[in-house]
């Protein structure tokens, strides 16, 4: 029940980007069976936990990383990572699917029981379908992100 809540602003959020107009083109969206921005997975997939211990030593495994250690920054909350997969519509109009990373922190600093303590970030259109930006061990801005919180 509690962890259903604090999923509450994403779905919430996710429902607010399928609202969003389709612009000015001409074609017409085309219909999916579960419906522009619905989730594939619902819950989405944990992909794992990570301490601040997990986050420091991949942080040093990563060329952007030490240089942030080397600024004396520090990781201050344990992360929860999920990953997001919903329907979209692509360029093309064709149905497609995009992804993206929910980062829930946890710890006994005050920054890591905020009032909205969750990490949801996107970026434009990956041409890689391999590109996972949840997958914090094998992609560097995914680490970086959960190393910020």
């Amino acid at each position: 029940m509690f962890r259903a809540i604090r999923l509450l602003p994403l779905l919430i959020g996710l429902s607010l980007l399928a609202a969003c107009g389709k612009g000015g083109g001409l074609a017409s969206a085309p219909q999916m069976q579960s419906g522009r921005g619905q989730l594939i997975t619902n819950p989405p997939t944990k992909l794992g936990s990570f301490s601040v211990s997990d986050l420091l030593s991949k942080l040093t495994g990563n060329d952007v990383g030490q240089e942030l250690l080397k600024l004396a920054f520090s990781p201050t909350c344990s992360v929860d990572v999920y990953q997001l997969q919903y329907d979209t519509v692509g360029a093309q109009s064709e149905s497609t699917t995009a992804s993206g990373a929910l980062m829930i922190p946890s710890g006994l600093d005050s920054r890591c029981q905020s009032p909205r303590p969750i990490l949801l970030y996107a970026h434009g259109t990956s041409t890689l379908k391999t590109y996972n930006i949840a997958d914090v061990t094998n992609n560097g801005e995914g680490l970086l992100l959960a190393a910020v919180f």
